[in-house]
């Protein structure tokens, strides 16, 4: 059974673009969005060492 907490690749993928989609957060280091800096639409591009700073400004329901 899995997480509520948790969502798959796939069915994240179909709420991509849509009004209910999850508030994306792309937290890659430098050197992986580098080596693949594909993007996904809407997804906010955030430093993981800093979480803690700009997490608390987050004010959406749903975060990935």
């Amino acid at each position: 059974m899995p997480s509520p907490t948790s969502i798959s690749v796939d069915k994240l993928s179909r709420f991509v673009g849509l009004p209910k989609c999850p508030q994306l957060f792309d937290v890659r280091s430098d050197d992986d969005f580098a080596a693949n800096p594909k993007i996904i639409p809407g997804a906010k591009r955030m430093d993981w060492r800093t979480v803690g700073e700009w997490a608390r400004s987050v004010t959406e329901d749903t975060i990935v």
